[in-house]
This record gives C-alpha cells, structure tokens and sequence, in this order.
C-alpha cells in the first residue's frame, strides 16, 4: 500500500517540477491538486476504516454484515489496499 502510494507521489512530483523547471511558474498548486484526485478517495476511505476499527460495536457490525455480504468487504480491501481479491475466495 505504501509503496504504491510512494512511486506515484514521487510520479506526481516528476512531473510537476519537470513542468516547473520548463515553464518557470511555481507547479506546487498543481501538485497539491493532482494528489488530491489520485490520493483523496483512498485516504477518506481510510480514514473511515480508522473510525470504525475504533468501534467495537462497529467492528461487531461490520463483522456479522460481512459473513453474510462480500462485495462491501472486498471492495474496502480494493479500495484500502490496491488490491483486487479473487472473486471466489472465501473470508
């Protein structure tokens, strides 16, 4: 998860100073905008993970959801991870 995050962070930041370096205008606010739109969505899934593990009651829940729904599960894994499970493998 992190080394994905780290190699297109550091894609990002290519990026933006190559474009800094040619152009002369300050790319920071470019950057700030691309890491948002790559990185946004999995942080605030994240974030939310964070919340409900902090629960019991919470992880109650989403425990007895989970045995009986998958796709909510493997999605978050997806989401969470960058990782895609395989669609027959059992919890």
């Amino acid at each position: 998860d992190g080394l994905r995050s780290a190699l297109r962070g550091g894609e990002l930041a290519a990026q933006a100073a190559i474009e800094e370096l040619s152009s002369g205008s300050p790319a920071q606010a470019w950057l700030w905008t691309a890491r948002a739109r790559e990185f946004g969505p999995k942080w605030r899934v994240n974030r939310g993970l964070r919340m409900l593990v902090d629960s019991p009651w919470a992880v109650g829940v989403a425990t007895r959801l989970a045995r009986r729904w998958q796709a909510p599960v493997r999605l978050l894994v997806r989401l969470a991870g960058d990782v895609d499970l395989v669609p027959d493998a059992a919890f």
